[in-house]
């Protein structure tokens, strides 16, 4: 049986991408998140759900993440002018305004 669960991701861990750690039914596990991960976007752990058997086989459902990205407020960006300057210089360089 499937399993879901929210996962909230810092901003640059969603657009870096990157391994997370999550909780699953059997621990701690290692979730690779891709870079350019979205919110809403949902990143499936494999094996990770409930037991089940039919005809004395077991298979593990999976286990899905739906991703909320955090996007932290003025007041959360510490540094001043030079942490505003430096996010001014990688929004002209992602968008392409750069030139």
């Amino acid at each position: 049986m499937d399993l879901h669960s929210r996962l909230s991701l810092h901003l640059f861990d969603a657009l870096l991408g990157g391994l997370v750690v999550v909780t699953t039914l059997r621990g701690e596990r290692a979730l690779d998140v891709p870079g350019g991960t979205q919110s809403g976007d949902v990143i499936r752990l494999e094996h990770a759900g409930i037991a089940s058997s039919s005809g004395g086989l077991v298979t593990r459902g999976h286990h899905y993440f739906e991703v909320t990205v955090l996007v932290p407020d003025a007041s959360q960006v510490g540094g001043g002018e030079e942490a505003r300057a430096l996010l001014q210089s990688l929004s002209k360089l992602l968008l392409g305004q750069g030139q």
